[in-house]
């Protein structure tokens, strides 16, 4: 709690906005002045702040702006961008590979073209976040998306059998030919048995 935080509270309570204010803050003298003042009921940790609290205002000077949310910025358009990448490319590499098998392998359409766009996904997302929003070198890069598609790929390839082992029990569920309907509905193909 500060001039900005302090002043925040202050209008809200004044306009009927909240009945009861926590603080947080770095320095607990001037957590202690808050609270003589009446600008907020209690102190408490940032903890304590956030599990308790039914809306959390964090007040900062326009100048800490940068300092305090500009990276997780450009993480957010990273993801943002890696995924919507990454997702295009997923689904033109799962088609290409569907065209080649057919209706066999669905694990390997689905395992490829997974493996595949995470590593664009890997590669985008650091480069916008982390090179482009705190100028991390190259070889950081490099490495951090090395160790990131490993670990990808590792489940990717873990996970195939259970993925092929779910699918086989649905369709044992459902019926091959309900499964193959819906399939086919599902791709928008629904009058083609």
């Amino acid at each position: 709690v500060g001039l900005i935080g302090g002043s925040f509270a202050a209008a809200c309570r004044k306009a009927g906005i909240v009945s009861r204010v926590i603080g947080a803050g770095r320095k607990p003298e001037t957590l202690g002045q808050a609270v003589g003042l009446g600008l907020i009921d209690e102190a408490v940790t940032l903890k304590e702040a956030a599990a308790r609290a039914d809306l959390i205002v964090i007040a900062a000077p326009v100048g800490a702006f940068e300092a305090i949310f500009g990276q997780g910025m450009w993480i957010i358009l990273g993801s943002l961008v890696a995924f919507l990448v990454s997702q295009f490319i997923d689904v033109i590499v799962f088609h290409k590979i569907k065209k080649i098998t057919g209706e066999k392998m669905p694990w390997l359409r689905a395992t490829g073209s997974t493996v595949v766009s995470q590593l664009v996904d890997s590669f985008v997302v650091l480069v916008i976040a982390f090179k482009l929003g705190n100028n991390w070198t190259w070889s950081f890069v490099i490495a951090v998306c090395i160790v990131n598609y490993m670990y990808k790929f590792t489940m990717a390839i873990i996970l195939t059998p259970a993925i092929s082992f779910i699918e086989s029990r649905i369709e044992k569920y459902l019926g091959h030919e309900t499964a193959k309907k819906m399939k086919l509905a599902a791709m928008g193909i629904e009058n083609e048995i």
